[in-house]
């Protein structure tokens, strides 16, 4: 009596658990439309309980040895309603987004569930006593419900996403200590087996207090987690759950004639059934892996079409800075080794072997596993055994699980830094004797004054600037040609580069005007400008006969605080 007031009990507090459950995961459904899930398993648990005591006060105790089919009848309701309350926990789209697949799945689970309940309740209580049709039919209904109830249970968890894995399974494991506490309670009962008996109220106990956790770790069919580990774990093994199931039946079936057991006819038609539904399982899981193979291969090559067409070519490192997949388009020569597998620095140019390295590396030498920011130019080498430049922006998906890899998204700019220079070259350069113009001219001066005006300026080398105004050129024009003065300029041009030093610019601000940016220190940059007179003095072979040319010259130091209009202006007054 103490065990089944502490049973009742149990199922009291289960049942407010339950109902309470039902509001929390279905929000703002009222009436009769939240009579479903976890509050109609709570009716089903109050039904189970009031049919139970009714039994138990109209008939009394049941006498060992003997089958009661009364008490066996009362709680099929109970469980048939339970059995809704799972399948009304999927909604519609789910229960028909399953197929053939969960189709045979779930009824290989229920055949299989059928046979171990044919070997481990029926059989017992046939050999303990001789039963009744009407009797053997309530047991029969019983095994039947159970195992429904044990595959409802398990397509839930099949087509629940994310954390509601979880709270499927512990429905499973209740529904399976409840089973197995019922049919403990009838084979005690038929075997007189006292043992088996006393544990039926702790395995009742169990599977409420599983029931409990279950409803409690539901989240709600409106709630979208993110698949973790254990739910995928939960996933693969309600797929393998059927399989297992069968196996275990058939090897209780096969083991119940050496127990001393001699199983059902019944039970040998479910095992039948388990070996053709799992040849269908395995005949619809091969259409189906076939299906999905064929998407993935269209897809596959549906987004490497997409990949090769695009004018971003793609490299993809791995944790190791590894090229694991480079585009195509990225190849290098045939007699060259090819990216994959080797790190992206060594393929680079050596010049920008550093300057990727740090790049990848985050942006701080030295650092590891920092995420790549920016874009950054590189050179590579091309098909045709040159360099050539790419611009490539990252993605970090490290931190995917799907890829797990640095993705370089690069776009070959070599023809536009060509165009760029080729522009550059025109803004910048002098056409006729290839110099710089004023332009060029202006910027390394702007620069020479920026350094000078530098707290470090003071320490940097003297710089002057020499303007020479070429004579001469007019009168040659006059009597020679403009064809002869284009070539006497040409001359000066080369003779002013040859005698001035490496970094010492020379270029062309007008059209008898050179200037020089002479380093030194002391009387050098008066030498300089000496050797510029002489050199320009010197005559001037061309083919419409010797030209005569002389020069002034304007030389103008660069001192901190002097702006370069400034400084020009000095050089001409001089």
């Amino acid at each position: 009596m103490a065990a089944d007031l502490v049973l009742m009990a149990a199922a009291l507090v289960t049942v407010v658990v339950l109902w309470r459950s039902g509001a929390r995961v279905s929000p703002g459904v009222h009436g009769w439309r939240s009579l479903r899930g976890w509050r109609l398993l709570a009716v089903a648990v109050v039904l189970g309980v009031a049919s139970s005591v009714a039994v138990a006060v109209v008939s009394g105790a049941p006498r060992a040895g003997l089958f009661d089919p009364v008490g066996q009848l009362a709680p099929l309701p109970a469980v048939g309603l339970a059995l809704i309350a799972v399948l009304t926990l999927l909604t519609r789209e789910q229960l028909r987004s399953g197929g053939a697949r969960l189709l045979t799945e779930t009824a290989l689970f229920f055949s299989a569930s059928m046979v171990l309940a044919q070997v481990l309740v029926v059989g017992p209580a046939l050999g303990g006593q001789p039963l009744t049709a009407p009797d053997r039919q309530v047991l029969e209904l019983a095994c039947v419900l159970t195992a429904a109830i044990l595959s409802a249970v398990l397509v839930l968890i099949t087509l629940s996403a994310g954390a509601r894995r979880a709270s499927g399974a512990l429905l499973l494991l209740a529904a399976g200590t409840w089973a197995a506490a019922h049919g403990f309670a009838v084979a005690g009962e038929d075997l007189d087996l006292p043992l088996l008996v006393s544990g039926v109220t702790g395995a009742q106990l169990g599977a409420l207090l599983l029931l409990c956790l279950a409803a409690l770790r539901d989240p709600g069919a409106h709630v979208v987690a993110p698949p973790t580990r254990t739910t995928a774990r939960l996933s693969l093994a309600g797929q393998l759950l059927p399989h297992v199931v069968m196996v275990v039946a058939a090897g209780v079936y096969l083991g119940a004639p050496l127990a001393g057991a001699d199983p059902s006819r019944a039970a040998g038609v479910a095992l039948l059934c388990c070996l053709a539904l799992t040849a269908a399982q395995r005949a619809v899981a091969a259409r189906d892996e076939s299906r999905v193979a064929g998407r993935l291969r269209r897809s596959e090559a549906y987004f490497r079409s997409l990949v090769r067409s695009s004018s971003d070519a793609v490299l993809i490192l791995d944790s190791e800075l590894r090229v694991t997949w480079a585009a195509p388009s990225l190849q290098p020569p045939v007699d060259a080794p090819p990216l994959t597998g080797r790190p992206l620095v060594e393929a680079v140019h050596p010049e920008d072997a550093e300057a990727v390295r740090v790049w990848l590396a985050g942006g701080v030498a030295g650092s590891a596993g920092a995420a790549p920011i920016g874009l950054r130019e590189f050179r590579l080498r091309a098909v045709s055994g040159g360099w050539r430049v790419l611009e490539a922006g990252v993605s970090d998906l490290r931190g995917d699980a799907d890829v797990r890899a640095l993705v370089l998204h690069c776009r070959d700019v070599t023809a536009r830094l060509d165009r760029e220079h080729e522009l550059s070259s025109l803004a910048f350069t002098d056409p006729l004797t290839g110099l710089p113009n004023r332009a060029a001219q202006r910027v390394v001066l702007d620069g020479l004054l920026g350094e000078l005006a530098a707290p470090a300026g003071d320490a940097a080398e003297d710089v002057a600037l020499l303007l020479i105004e070429v004579q001469g050129l007019r009168e040659a024009g006059e009597h020679a040609g403009r064809a002869v003065v284009d070539v006497a300029l040409v001359e000066v041009a080369r003779r002013l580069r040859a005698t001035v030093r490496a970094e010492d610019q020379v270029a062309r601000i007008g059209a008898e005007l050179f200037s020089v940016l002479a380093h030194g220190t002391g009387d050098e940059p008066d030498r300089v400008a000496a050797r510029c007179l002489s050199v320009i003095e010197a005559p001037i072979t061309t083919e419409a006969g010797i030209v005569d040319l002389t020069a002034a010259v304007g030389l103008a130091p660069l001192v901190a605080g002097l702006t370069d209009r400034a400084a020009v202006d000095r050089a001409e007054l001089a």
